[in-house]
């Protein structure tokens, strides 16, 4: 009997243009539709046109989404364990971190159950370049943060608070407006974002922010849309997916490099944080991030201990 076509909504938060993860998803819905010879057929739905990027699990769960690249950053207590991928100071650069996570998903069963209980399945795993910062004026030291109005997700707005920066509460696609308005001072996040947003329009001065914590987001297909995929798409669209993170560190590679000359050539002008003041960063920063985030978990009986211990052991190895 012929498997019925399956037509699957896939919500995507990155705009359609060509960078590494938009490539990825574009990429592999076309390597889906073809090997499937049109039995599942994947509709990226591009810049968060199907919901805002916080509603993204919600979407997928209604059924507004059959499938989405989820920025964990916004889920830290509905995804505990996922987004704890993000926790700063564990690793940089963007390589390790997914094959971690993956190794992780694949061997621990609370890992398996967070994601199951959210009705999904994760196709893949990827992280961005490391993190930095953008501001509208020059700073020299961590302490010139004192006051500022600053955009950061994830766990950043603990660390942030440590220097006296007051966090500001934004999805990413209200960050350009907030900074044209003036509503914000500055923001954290990559140098894609930061080339693909325009935000360097309003924020010419980058600093670089070496403490890792880049969120590991994993693209997902929800469990309802694929207990309708048949046992053999469903292996083809597993096959296609262990090849896409290794293509995206690859590509991600030269988009680095393409986006500090694009900058330069606008007149951005880059910085580099101190060996002091990076030592200042993680000995101030740290306690802050992990005590409270420790004391969540155990809150929530989340065993964040456990992951930690985990997830740093298979970094490690890796590395």
């Amino acid at each position: 009997m012929e498997s019925p076509q399956v037509n699957l909504k896939w919500s995507a938060v990155m705009p359609d243009v060509r960078n590494a993860n938009s490539d990825a998803l574009r990429n592999y819905a076309k390597a889906v539709t073809e090997k499937t010879q049109g039995r599942v057929a994947i509709e990226v739905y591009w810049d968060s046109a199907l919901g805002r990027v916080n509603n993204t699990l919600q979407m997928l769960q209604s059924g507004i989404a059959d499938g989405a690249y989820i920025v964990t950053a916004y889920y830290q207590w509905e995804l505990p364990l996922t987004a704890a991928a993000g926790l700063p100071f564990l690793t940089t650069g963007y390589r390790i971190a997914p094959q971690a996570f993956k190794a992780l998903y694949n061997e621990w069963e609370p890992l398996q159950e967070e994601l199951s209980k959210a009705g999904i399945k994760p196709l893949y795993f990827s992280q961005s370049h490391e993190h930095y910062l953008g501001i509208n004026r020059p700073i020299n030291s961590l302490d010139d943060l004192q006051g500022l109005r600053i955009w950061g997700g994830g766990f950043w707005p603990n660390m942030l608070e440590q220097f006296g920066a007051c966090n500001v509460s934004l999805t990413t696609p209200e960050v350009f407006e907030a900074l044209e308005k003036g509503a914000i001072d500055g923001f954290v996040t990559t140098f894609v974002q930061i080339k693909a947003n325009r935000f360097y329009e309003y924020a010419r001065y980058l600093v670089t922010w070496p403490f890792g914590g880049a969120p590991v987001n994993p693209t997902v297909i929800s469990l309802n849309a694929w207990d309708n995929i048949a046992p053999a798409d469903r292996e083809i669209m597993d096959d296609e997916a262990e090849k896409v993170p290794g293509l995206i560190a690859d590509q991600t590679d030269a988009e680095f490099n393409d986006a500090i000359a694009f900058l330069k050539e606008r007149g951005v002008s880059l910085h580099h944080l101190s060996r002091t003041e990076i030592a200042r960063g993680i000995e101030k920063g740290k306690p802050a991030v992990y005590d409270k985030w420790f004391a969540t978990c155990k809150e929530k009986h989340i065993p964040g201990e456990e992951f930690l211990k985990r997830y740093t052991a298979i970094i490690e190895q890796l590395s």
